[in-house]
């Protein structure tokens, strides 16, 4: 195992440092995810004004449909970050940003990235470009040409393919442990595209021009990456190295099915709104979506902590301490339920009340499609950040699950969105992930992190379901004895609920706070 051999291994390695990392990329990503649900919230109710349900409708798809495009990555990109994570454990000096085998191994990654980037890259506009305008094409749309969606997805394509282009730097970024640094790139980005098209949209922009103003993402986060390397590590960008055929296989074995894996989410959780247009029009799509999206960013919270994490449970691992990686899984896992367990009491308490204040009466799909929704994405946010965590140590084993899940997701959509709509559509989903991927990758993960399960059904799942029946409770008695009028019932269990998180989430930054005063 790397790490292991002529003399490398650092078992104790220092913790406080990792656990420092940890908690400004947590905090980077955080920020970044804070800001931009903020954003969204905002842009969601322009968008439903200034668009007409239809072009909304599409918008919705190209975006979702772009999911597509990610494939073009084939998981090159966590594979690579998480083998140059490795390499700078495996470093044989004190800095392994500068010396050793570690940095050695480390210039031909970059080198090989780089090479294999610029092909994804050009792959991604020629092949993307074909498949999404045939099934763009096969829409019915009502009142939007055929040649502003088809120009726009090719933006799209476009904007993706740049993102490819310039992975190599934000992969170096992440791999040599700048968690946080990384994040904020992310958060400059996202706020730049969220405030371009929020003006493009006010100033009568249309679908086209959101699309155009994609590009700014990937171009900012690339030169953003691209400085801070420049900055904090030259000697990397400059490392003399030549694309090895031998390292490229070497990585794209686990990325190739890392690569099925991400297939499979994407027919799990980007097929949906095709279905939607394809059977039901796309002016069916824009109310289904507000709801996922609310849901989907109190995920995207979740998760982030088994994100930020990653880098640093696969230097451990090289490392040989499996102790901190237990710490690691289960602070990620406490904290991340611990979200979608206040996010969902809250929607499932004050659902109506929020989607009628946010956009507008005549909006909300129904407490029956969220329920679908939040049980949905907390078994998913448990089984994200365990495989999520077990990937970080070269395991890639879930692969014909995730695929199997896919592709069962596909025919029970079919077979669910003619007898129940909308909610055939959810249920679809959800049926699919319950009986292959929510219990597998849990399973399978703790095997491999050699975690008892009782032990995180203990730790972790008793007292998550605990806060979400404390919030669904306290909830419910302010909506029926609080005071009346639907911005008390929707005001009272939303601070409520944040409170309880901050105070849950907020106990070991105290601790560690006090711990650094001592």
């Amino acid at each position: 195992m790397i790490g292991q051999a002529d003399g490398l291994r650092e078992p104790t390695r220092p913790q406080e440092g990792v656990e420092g990392k940890i908690l400004r990329g947590v905090s980077a990503n955080w920020l970044g995810k804070l800001l931009g649900i903020v954003f969204s919230l905002v842009l969601t109710p322009i968008l439903f004004h200034r668009l007409s349900q239809d072009e909304l409708g599409l918008w919705y798809l190209v975006v979702q449909v772009s999911g597509l495009l990610a494939l073009f990555d084939f998981g090159i990109s966590p594979t690579l970050i998480r083998r140059i994570a490795m390499a700078r454990a495996d470093a044989s000096s004190g800095d392994p940003l500068i010396a050793g085998k570690g940095r050695a191994e480390i210039a031909g990654l970059i080198s090989t990235g780089r090479t294999t980037f610029r092909w994804l890259a050009l792959a991604t506009v020629l092949i993307g470009g074909l498949l999404g305008s045939a099934a763009i094409s096969s829409i019915d749309s009502q009142g939007t040409g055929t040649g502003t969606i088809l120009a726009s997805w090719l933006v799209v394509c476009a904007t993706n393919a740049f993102s490819i282009r310039t992975n190599i730097f934000s992969c170096l970024v992440s791999g040599i442990g700048m968690a946080g640094w990384s994040g904020l790139t992310s958060v400059v980005s996202t706020l730049v595209v969220f405030a371009a098209q929020i003006t493009a949209l006010w100033s009568g922009g249309g679908l086209l021009h959101l699309s155009l103003i994609t590009l700014l993402g990937p171009a900012i986060n690339g030169a953003l990456a691209y400085t801070l390397l420049r900055r904090h590590a030259p000697d990397l960008l400059t490392a003399g190295a030549t694309p090895s055929s031998a390292l490229f296989r070497s990585i794209f074995r686990p990325a190739l099915r890392l690569w099925v894996t991400i297939l499979g989410a994407f027919l799990i959780l980007k097929t949906d709104q095709y279905f939607i247009a394809l059977y039901l029009g796309p002016a069916s799509i824009p109310d289904y979506q507000a709801a996922y999206q609310v849901i989907s960013n109190v995920f995207a919270i979740a998760v982030s902590f088994a994100g930020a994490s990653s880098v640093f449970i696969s230097q451990l691992w090289a490392a040989g301490d499996r102790p901190a990686i237990h710490r690691l899984v289960f602070g990620s896992l406490r904290a991340g339920l611990m979200c979608m367990a206040c996010g969902s009491a809250f929607l499932l308490t004050s659902g109506r009340e929020f989607f009628d204040a946010w956009l507008g009466p005549g909006h909300f799909v129904g407490y029956q499609l969220l329920i679908i929704f939040c049980i949905m994405l907390f078994l998913e946010a448990q089984h994200v950040i365990v495989a999520t965590a077990s990937r970080a140590t070269e395991d890639e084993a879930f692969a014909l699950w995730a695929l199997g899940a896919g592709l069962l997701n596909l025919a029970l959509t079919w077979a669910l969105i003619g007898p129940f709509g909308l909610l055939g559509v959810a249920l679809g989903t959800m049926i699919a992930q319950l009986t292959t991927n929510n219990w597998y990758a849990v399973v399978r993960g703790f095997r491999r992190l050699g975690i008892p399960l009782m032990k995180h059904l203990r730790l972790v799942i008793a007292p998550v379901l605990a806060i979400f029946i404390l919030g669904i409770s306290a909830g419910m008695l302010m909506k029926t004895q609080g005071p009346s009028g639907p911005w008390w019932q929707l005001g009272l269990p939303l601070v409520f609920d944040g409170a309880v998180l901050a105070i849950i989430l907020g106990m070991p930054l105290l601790r560690r706070v006090r711990a650094v005063a001592r």
